[in-house]
Formats: structure tokens, sequence, C-alpha cells
């Protein structure tokens, strides 16, 4: 009997532990991927939104000061928030940013994918996924190569692959 529990002792050792993940966010300030939109509104208070060529609204909280984090905004289709991005702080090594997610959440599922926008700033993404959610991190760096945005985006996989389907997405590739 003695053997057996040391046994378990060594697979609860502290180096296992920290091994443990921690689970992706599902809620941003409150609010929860999926939710209805009159639950977001009840926490946060009136949202402005506008109609995207997407086919989900894009809203952001109405009342100055009453966003949970900078920058927030809401996607929402068929009534439930399908998404939400806001704006991390800007850290002075988008790199300690990225470490310490990979501490969080392990290694990313998408790893670095660079594209430029219209504007010629470079973004570059990674993202980590589980059975209910999708989380990217995503860098922004001007045309200086300097860093000048950090934004965060959940994404509730069921409700995306709805909207998904139902703009005919699924069927592009």
């Amino acid at each position: 009997m003695r053997r057996l529990v040391l046994v378990v002792l060594c697979i609860l050792s502290p180096a296992a532990a920290a091994q443990e993940r921690q689970a992706l966010p599902h809620q941003v300030g409150g609010v929860a991927l999926a939710a209805e939109r009159s639950a977001a509104e009840e926490r946060l208070g009136p949202l402005r939104c506008r109609d995207s060529r997407a086919g989900f609204l894009v809203c952001t909280v109405a009342e100055a000061g009453k966003q949970p984090v900078p920058e927030l905004e809401l996607f929402i289709y068929e009534n439930r928030i399908v998404s939400m991005s806001y704006a991390e702080k800007r850290p002075n090594n988008a790199w300690q940013l990225l470490d310490g997610m990979i501490q969080k959440y392990g290694q990313p599922a998408l790893t670095g994918v660079r594209e430029r926008d219209r504007q010629g700033r470079m973004h570059e993404v990674f993202g980590w996924k589980d059975e209910k959610t999708i989380y990217s991190l995503r860098f922004v760096w001007d045309e200086s190569s300097q860093l000048s945005a950090a934004i965060s985006t959940l994404w509730d996989r069921d409700k995306y692959r709805r909207w998904e389907s139902a703009v005919g997405l699924d069927k592009a590739q």
C-alpha cells in the first residue's frame, strides 16, 4: 500500500500541476459568449450597433465609462453574441504578453499568421481553441515595425459555425 501512495504523490507533484492549463476565456466583463443581446445590455447598458456586410451586428457600449475593457466590440448574430473583441493594454514587449498566454493556455493552435491591412500595418495572429471557444491574440505592427495594438478576440465555436453556414463561408473552402 505504501508504494501506491508514493506513485500517487509523484503524479500530483508540483511539476505535474504546473503543466495544467487554464480554460480559455468564455466571457469578457461579465458578458458571456452565446448570451442574448439583452443580457449584454443588462450588464453593460445600452449598446450602439451597426449592421456589418458579413451579416451580423457590431456593437459597442453606448455610455462612456461603462466598458469593462478598452475598445470592446460585440458581434451579434441571431440575437446571440458570436464574438467579442477588445484591446489589450499595449505591452512594452509583445513577446512577453504572448509568453504569458502560452503559460496560461498552452501552445497556440494558430501561430504567427501574418497579413497586411489596407493601411499597410502587419497583423500577426496567434490562436487557441477548445471545444467551446476560439481565442486569438492579434499584434498590429505599424510601418516602422513598432507594436501599435494588441487585440484579443473570443468566438463561440457553435454560434460561429452557425453564422458561417448561414452566409455560405463553410462552402467557400
